[in-house]
């Protein structure tokens, strides 16, 4: 961050990929003694990296932190503040604007209804129009969406709701810990949800609310294919299965080829021929799901934070100086 009082340092949120275009929105780093940036930018990058277009996303006297992008069908979605904006995605112009009235975290958009969740709020938007509204009274920190049912994490409870009417379908408290109650991520897996706690606690809730396992000590980068939990931990890489808890194997970093010593997994993604992990120094792993073995380990000139992959490609955001990268062909 540059300290003058005239600058703002820039960095990418993770981009989604669609056929053959990444879509990324920056997002600005504001110091006591850094002005006010007027804009931040929705961009349109090719997998081979040329620019396709770019918005400049404005908020009157405000820059409110954007949204990660998503897609649905020929459009790009973002939440600015309380405003959900529709690009189109050939061209970036703005196809329709829905006012939400809450700040807007997380957009999940699916073939029926596109859910938000909201500062104090799951909002769901159907043909340009609310459809629904769930009020929370604390802030509902994680969100996931099956197909039929939407589930929401806050400070001390999970929750679903029904994705047509909003109505809540059960509640559960979360086990008290010490150490981080909050709901920091949930993931949708086969017959119900993963919901983890700021603790490294993860829980597993069939769909209708009854825990089957729990586990500890897991980091907030976790994948799933839906047979097995990828999650990255101090210095190592784990496959717990989804049906039952159980540790199916662990890969420790220093075990990597080239890695030497323990570091950190910053990231992790799983792909229909296996795992990949980004961890510190720039290493990007590639794993076997059924037993861990290393495939292959490549270093990038730049420490990966989060990933996006392609059918052929793996693309990785990074720091402030070379945000986002091709990392293979």
């Amino acid at each position: 961050m540059n300290p003058n009082g005239d600058h703002y340092s820039p960095r990418y949120l993770q981009p989604v990929i669609a056929e053959d275009t990444i879509y990324a929105v920056n997002a600005l780093t504001y110091g006591a003694n850094v002005a006010l940036p007027e804009n931040q930018y929705l961009r349109a990058v090719s997998t081979a990296g040329e620019e396709r277009w770019t918005v400049t996303l404005s908020a009157g006297d405000s820059t409110p932190v954007p949204s990660l992008p998503a897609i649905r069908d020929d459009l790009v979605l973002l939440g600015l503040d309380q405003i959900l904006r529709a690009y189109e995605r050939s061209t970036g112009e703005t196809a329709w604007t829905v006012d939400i009235d809450e700040g807007i975290h997380t957009i999940v958009p699916t073939s029926q209804r596109i859910v938000v969740r909201g500062s104090r709020a799951i909002i769901a938007v159907a043909s340009g129009d609310k459809q629904w509204t769930v009020p929370y009274e604390v802030y509902p920190s994680a969100m996931a969406v099956a197909q039929d049912t939407v589930f929401v994490g806050s400070s001390k409870r999970i929750s679903a709701l029904d994705p047509a009417t909003g109505k809540i379908q059960w509640r559960e408290d979360l086990p008290s810990v010490t150490d981080g109650w909050g709901v920091s991520s949930l993931v949708v897996v086969p017959g119900g949800v993963l919901a983890r706690q700021n603790s490294g606690h993860v829980y597993a809730y069939t769909k209708t609310g009854v825990k089957v396992w729990q586990a500890s000590e897991i980091d907030d980068n976790f994948a799933t294919d839906g047979t097995s939990l990828y999650a990255g931990g101090a210095g190592s890489i784990r496959s717990i299965r989804v049906a039952n808890g159980e540790i199916a194997w662990e890969r420790t970093c220093d075990e990597i080829s080239g890695c030497g010593g323990t570091i950190n997994v910053l990231d992790v993604t799983a792909t229909e021929d296996g795992v990949i992990a980004a961890l510190e120094d720039g290493f990007i792993v590639g794993l076997d799901a059924c037993t861990g073995s290393v495939q292959w380990v490549t270093q990038a000139p730049i420490t990966i934070e989060s990933l996006a992959i392609t059918d052929n490609a793996i693309f990785g955001v990074g720091d402030l100086d070379d945000p986002m990268i091709q990392l293979t062909a």
